[in-house]
């Protein structure tokens, strides 16, 4: 069957809008279970057809969308670093950072984003720093 939220959207459709076929007993953006509806008595409409737009599915926020983008990019970052560090074993920060940036197409991520990415997989222990070198970084098998 149709689940009650996308039910309740079709009904939003007949009570809000351009076209009111439907009156309700509540008012509010949401119909709530225990809401009365009933025909309206004056509706009219020229048209023999009438087309009633169902209301638009409520879009996640532009922050929690931006939240989860940015969590994906940082395991596609991860896996950047990992998939080099693996066949170079040992490389430095700048050249580990530029074949960071020229593997991943589908987004450019900031330089900072990939020096944290180092620094978590370096506390992960993924990846250590060279003794006698701050830049060099070694894989860890």
């Amino acid at each position: 069957g149709i689940s009650s939220e996308e039910t309740k959207r079709a009904i939003m459709g007949l009570v809000a809008g351009k076209h009111k076929v439907l009156l309700r007993s509540g008012d509010g953006k949401s119909i709530s279970n225990d809401e009365l509806l009933q025909f309206n008595p004056d509706f009219e409409s020229k048209k023999l057809k009438v087309s009633i737009p169902l209301p638009k599915k409520t879009q996640k926020k532009a922050a929690e969308k931006q939240q989860e983008r940015d969590g994906e990019r940082k395991y596609a970052v991860e896996a950047a670093i990992v998939r080099i560090m693996k066949t170079r074993k040992t490389l430095l920060h700048i050249d580990l950072v530029g074949q960071v940036l020229q593997q991943l197409h589908l987004f450019k991520p900031q330089p900072r984003l990939v020096k944290e990415r180092i620094e978590d997989l370096i506390t992960r222990d993924f990846l250590r720093r060279d003794d006698s070198n701050n830049q060099m970084y070694h894989y860890v098998a």
